[in-house]
């Protein structure tokens, strides 16, 4: 009897030890968890990374270097007209979506820190792109004015 309480003594003890190993890696993963904020993809790439690592956004002036994907005609033609108005160094430019069907391509101006919400500058003033909270979504209501640069020339 006398050995047979020791035996649940000791099974008692191991439990107790493995208990604590297992909240002690629980505790660990969570302090070295990444923390939100930007991340570098590729050399000239930029993705912030909330819940999950959103869409990768380019600097408008890194165009035409390796690894920076190449905006269509119409695309090209609409960043000729933004820049027109906003020269400035940190605009910069996704293509984001919930699917890879439709991508919509958005140009965007993070001049302070890059994963802070900002206006989409190929929207409405009032729409928004939130890279780390909701990466695929805008926020603001509908409606506003279009920004000078929004309708091409005739």
């Amino acid at each position: 009897m006398n050995s047979y309480r020791h035996v649940v003594l000791a099974a008692l003890a191991v439990a107790g030890l493995l208990s604590c190993a297992q909240q002690s890696r629980t505790a660990r993963a969570q302090l070295s968890a990444p923390a939100p904020g930007p991340v570098k993809v590729g050399r000239f790439g930029l993705a912030c990374r909330g819940e999950g690592i959103g869409p990768v956004g380019y600097r408008v002036n890194d165009i035409g270097k390796w690894g920076v994907p190449n905006p269509s005609r119409d695309q090209s033609e609409l960043l000729s007209r933004i820049r027109r108005y906003d020269r400035s160094p940190t605009l910069r430019f996704a293509f984001i979506g919930q699917g890879p069907y439709e991508p919509r391509f958005i140009v965007y101006d993070n001049r302070d820190k890059p994963c802070d919400e900002t206006p989409v500058l190929n929207g409405t003033p009032i729409e928004y792109y939130q890279p780390q909270q909701t990466p695929y979504v805008f926020s603001g209501p509908e409606g506003g004015t279009p920004y000078p640069w929004g309708t091409p020339r005739p």
